[in-house]
């Protein structure tokens, strides 16, 4: 019983590793991705229509 506890609690922080540096990758992708944007591009974001 308790190595089922164990093996549930590293395969969460196993996921949880991935999901932070996936995160962090999401993260520089925006950030440059805003840089390269002038301002209106960025007001025009703001204004796209939701489908």
């Amino acid at each position: 019983m308790k190595r089922r506890y164990y093996s549930i609690a590293f395969l969460l922080l196993v996921f949880l590793q991935v999901k932070a540096q996936t995160d962090r990758q999401m993260d520089t992708f925006i950030d440059k991705l805003m840089s390269q944007m002038t301002p209106d591009e960025k007001i025009g974001q703001l204004n796209l229509p939701v489908s």
